[in-house]
């Protein structure tokens, strides 16, 4: 239904709404689950709203002051971007405050919403209508959808700011959060989309759509298994750190667990992603396969360790996170940029994964050792 262009300037226009999204409440949204009194999450809940509402506008003002250079990559769509850093980030504070409930079942359906609301307007968006980027629609009108289903969530959970003094003391008790998480979380979020917010820039959105579909159907299983098994397993590791026990075996048992699930799926994109992608989608996409079998490796690595990067959250080590997160962003930066110098799209993109995966071994690495120190520590 859509060109690669068009693909293309969808993944960047989505690139820039989860980035913003991420960085929308300050880092403070992962505070939630790690709150044990009722009064004091609805008070930061509210706090969070309000950081929200003041982060939007300030998107919207520089929209509104660089809406010209956007459009240019986001078929004139920048307009919707603060809309839906808004949306996103309360459907982001609701995801945590449902976790915190341990209302898991609620998470999913709201996934599922999201995902089918996305997915409908976007087939029947290209069905219907010859103009416009029904992509980009629809991927707003999946997080409003979700929002419309949690609403009654956001309503109960916010009970307004009544004494500033007491929200100040709050705020500055997880100050370690916005501290570390944001400059983490941001350079995360960038670091994932960075192939995406340069290839453009370097190559052409033609090739970006190509590289983004190839992702973002590698990344499938971390979309649907993944995200709600990291969700699950931080508030299990917090509830353990909150009672003062190990947790090494729990990190093991699963990355053994991932490992088993992704091995299979992994190997046949590998040998197959070609053909597999010129059969579901057409021979227009022959480079979004040849692309998918050199990513395969790296994608398979993130599902396995990616859920347990919440240990340096639980543990209070957010700073060892911003360093390896600094070390991986510059890595990628001199990777796509000196690369595409030299050579070309497959050889670069081969570079980037063996650099990504040598850094996520000794993030994880590191990460053991911190777990070991505390550990150590519990027995004295």
């Amino acid at each position: 239904l859509y060109p690669d262009d068009m693909y293309g300037s969808f993944a960047l226009f989505q690139a820039i709404c989860l980035i913003l999204i991420q960085v929308s409440v300050f880092g403070y949204h992962e505070a939630l689950i790690l709150i044990k009194q009722e009064t004091d999450f609805k008070l930061l809940f509210s706090q969070l709203i309000v950081l929200l509402l003041f982060s939007s506008l300030l998107a919207m003002i520089i929209v509104i002051l660089c809406s010209s250079t956007i459009n240019q990559f986001v078929s004139n769509y920048a307009w919707l971007i603060p809309f839906t850093m808004f949306i996103g980030g309360i459907n982001l504070l609701n995801q945590y405050a449902f976790l915190r409930q341990k209302r898991f079942g609620l998470v999913s359906k709201l996934k599922v919403f999201d995902r089918g609301a996305f997915q409908s307007v976007a087939v029947a968006w290209g069905s219907f209508f010859n103009h416009g980027n029904g992509i980009i629609i629809g991927f707003v009108a999946g997080h409003v959808v979700s929002l419309i289903v949690s609403i009654t969530a956001v309503i109960k959970n916010f009970v307004g700011i009544k004494n500033l003094r007491s929200s100040v003391r709050q705020l500055q008790f997880y100050i370690n959060f916005p501290r570390y998480s944001i400059p983490a979380g941001l350079l995360t979020k960038i670091i994932q989309h960075l192939p995406i917010l340069m290839l453009p820039l370097l190559v052409n959105k033609s090739v970006t759509g190509q590289f983004a579909l190839a992702y973002r159907v590698l990344s499938i299983p971390e979309v649907i298994l993944g995200v709600g098994i990291a969700q699950v397993f931080y508030l299990r590791i917090a509830e353990r750190f909150n009672q003062k026990k190990p947790i090494k075996e729990n990190v093991i048992s699963l990355w053994v667990l991932l490992a088993a699930i992704g091995i299979a799926p992994t190997l046949v994109i590998m040998f197959f992603g070609e053909e597999l992608f010129v059969f579901i989608f057409g021979s227009n996409w022959i480079l979004a396969g040849e692309l998918s079998s050199i990513l395969a490796p790296m994608i398979y690595f993130l599902f396995v360790t990616s859920a347990s990067s919440a240990v340096y959250s639980v543990l209070q080590k957010q700073k060892h996170s911003l360093v390896y997160t600094v070390i991986h962003f510059a890595g990628r930066i001199c990777c796509l940029y000196f690369g595409f110098m030299k050579f070309e799209l497959k050889t670069v993109i081969l570079i980037m994964i063996v650099v990504d995966i040598i850094i996520g071994i000794g993030y994880y690495f590191n990460m053991l050792r911190q777990i070991h120190n505390y550990e150590e520590k519990l027995v004295e």
